[in-house]
């Protein structure tokens, strides 16, 4: 395989340790995530679509940058912390 190409199994590798780290972190965050949810849900009662999708459009796009502004030591801290929760 030439230098350029990535190993496919070292793509998948990065893939499921990226996916790990993700579970983790928003693990971390399950209570406020739930709080927030329930919130939410008691608020969008009488939401029409179009206001439906402006909001997933726009908590998508937030989401996205909370995400891409992590660095590796805040994913590395949460890899930490979710180890030491207890199940």
């Amino acid at each position: 395989m030439p230098d350029d190409v990535p190993d496919p199994a070292a793509v998948a590798a990065d893939i499921d340790a990226a996916r790990d780290r993700m579970i983790g972190f928003v693990g971390g965050c399950r209570d406020v995530i739930d709080a927030l949810n329930a919130q939410h849900a008691r608020e969008a009662v009488a939401v029409s679509q179009a206001e439906a999708t402006r909001h997933l459009r726009r908590s998508g796009a937030a989401i996205s940058a909370l995400v891409a502004g992590l660095s590796p030591a805040d994913i590395h801290r949460t890899e930490i912390e979710a180890a030491l929760r207890p199940p």
